[in-house]
C-alpha cells in the first residue's frame, strides 16, 4: 500500500495527463493504486526505441530523464524531463514500438 503523501503526489502527477482526465476521481484512484514504484541509476535505459512490448507507462516522482530520437543512425537528445512528467503511454495507447529512448541521468 502507498502511503498517503505518495498518492496524493501521484494523484497532482496523472490528474492532468490526457489519457487520466476523463476519468472520475473513483477510477483514478483505482489506477494510483497500481502504479508501482522503480527506482533507477544514472545512463539506466528505462524504455528503447522501437520497443515493440511496450507495456509501462512512467510517471515521474524525482530525478531527471533524457528523451533521445535515434534517425538515420544519429541519436540526439529531443527533451529533458526534470523531476516531473510522464511518459510511455502512445504506445500503450496506440499499440505502436516506443517512438523515443528514455535514459535516467540522476
Amino acid at each position: 500500500p502507498k502511503t498517503q503523501a505518495e498518492t496524493d503526489r501521484l494523484f497532482t502527477a496523472v490528474k492532468d495527463i490526457l489519457i487520466f482526465k476523463s476519468l472520475e476521481e473513483s477510477q483514478l484512484k483505482e489506477v494510483i493504486e497500481a502504479i508501482e514504484k522503480r527506482n533507477t541509476s544514472p545512463g539506466e535505459v528505462i524504455i528503447t526505441q522501437g520497443d515493440e512490448d511496450a507495456d509501462n507507462f512512467y510517471v515521474i516522482d524525482s530525478g531527471v530523464f533524457a528523451v533521445f530520437v535515434t534517425k538515420d543512425g544519429v541519436e540526439n537528445e529531443v527533451f529533458k524531463y526534470d523531476n516531473k512528467g510522464s511518459f510511455g503511454e502512445l504506445a500503450l495507447l496506440y499499440d505502436q514500438p516506443r517512438a523515443a529512448t528514455v535514459k535516467a541521468t540522476t
